[in-house]
C-alpha cells in the first residue's frame, strides 16, 4: 500500500494503470492478466486486460484516479470526508481528509481523495492506543508512535517548507523530537521526522513516516553508504543523513542488534 500511495502522490492526472492497482489492493479475490492476441485474418496483435473477481466473468475496473463517484468508493465505511483546497481558494492546492482532520495532498481533488481514503484504509488495519502507541509493521514508526502526544492527530497548523505544505504541531515543540535510539552493541542513533527534519512526509507526528533524517557515525554502516553524498557534518564524527528509507534504519537497527529493551521501555513510559 506505501508504494502505491507514493504513486498517487505523484500522479499528475488520471492514470488507469493506477485504477488497476488501487483494484487489486481493495478487491478481495480480484486478478488481473494481459494475453497477447493475433487476429485470424489481418494477423495483427495486441493486448488484452482481463480482470476478474474469484475467477469469474471479466469486470470493468472503476476510474478511481478520474472518477469522484468511484474515487469516493474507497472510502472505509463510517469515516467522514472531506475534498478542499488550501485557503479555501479556487484553484489552490487541492486536499483530502478521510476519518479525522490530517489533509493528503494530491494534484488533483480526485488524486487527495483517493491518497486519503486508501491512507485511511491502511491506518486503519493498524492497533493503536489512544495515546498513540500500538504495534506497527516497523522498528522506527513504532517507536515515534510511543513518543506521540495525546492531541497529536488534532493541535496543528498547515505551513509551507520548503515549497510543500505540511504539519506543524501547535502545542509544545520539544515533543517534536524523538529520543535517540540505542542499539544492542553500543549504537547511537537520532532518527528524526518532523516539520523541520530531512524526512518524508515532513509532517509533525505523521501517521506513518516513509523517509527519516539519521544522525550518526561517520562511516555508520554499508548500508547508509548511497547517502553519504548528501550528508550534512556535525562536528567531526557525526553525520546526519537526509531522506533514509525506513526500512534501511530497520536494516541497520537489526544488523546492531535491535533496540535495547531499555530504550523501548523508557521511551513508553516517557509516551
Amino acid at each position: 500500500m506505501k508504494d502505491l500511495i507514493e504513486r498517487l502522490e505523484k500522479a499528475i492526472g488520471p492514470d488507469r494503470e493506477l485504477d488497476k492497482d488501487i483494484w487489486l489492493a481493495v478487491t478481495p479475490g480480484a486478478t488481473w492478466k494481459r494475453t497477447r492476441v493475433t487476429g485470424h485474418r489481418s494477423g495483427r496483435e495486441w493486448d488484452v486486460d482481463e480482470p476478474r473477481i474469484n475467477g469469474g466473468r471479466l469486470v470493468d475496473i472503476p476510474m478511481y484516479s478520474a472518477s469522484f463517484d468511484a474515487a469516493l468508493t474507497l472510502v472505509p465505511e463510517g469515516h467522514d470526508w472531506i475534498v478542499a483546497s488550501v485557503n479555501g481558494q479556487v484553484g489552490g492546492t487541492p486536499y483530502a481528509s478521510v476519518g479525522d482532520e490530517k489533509m493528503h495532498f494530491g494534484e488533483t481533488p480526485v488524486l487527495s481523495l483517493c491518497i486519503a481514503a486508501l491512507r485511511a484504509r491502511d491506518f486503519a488495519k493498524r492497533d493503536f492506543n489512544q495515546d498513540g502507541g500500538g504495534e506497527m509493521s516497523d522498528i522506527v514508526n513504532a517507536f515515534f508512535h510511543r513518543s506521540y502526544p495525546p492531541d497529536w492527530r488534532t493541535a496543528w497548523a498547515l505551513r509551507s517548507i520548503g515549497g510543500v505544505y505540511a504539519r506543524e504541531y501547535a502545542g509544545d515543540r520539544s515533543k517534536t523530537i524523538f529520543p535517540e535510539m540505542v542499539c544492542a552493541d553500543g549504537l547511537r542513533l537520532s532518527v528524526q521526522g518532523h516539520f523541520g527534519a530531512y524526512s518524508y512526509p515532513r509532517d509533525d507526528f505523521a501517521e506513518e513516516y516513509l523517509k527519516v533524517e539519521v544522525m550518526g557515525p561517520k562511516n555508520i554502516d554499508g548500508l547508509l553508504a548511497p547517502f553519504e553524498q548528501e550528508c550534512n557534518s556535525v562536528g567531526e564524527d557525526r553525520m546526519i543523513y537526509p531522506y533514509v528509507p525506513v526500512s534501511v534504519v530497520t536494516a541497520v537497527i537489526e544488523k546492531h542488534g535491535g533496540l535495547l529493551p531499555a530504550t523501548r521501555d523508557m521511551e513508553a513510559s516517557n509516551g
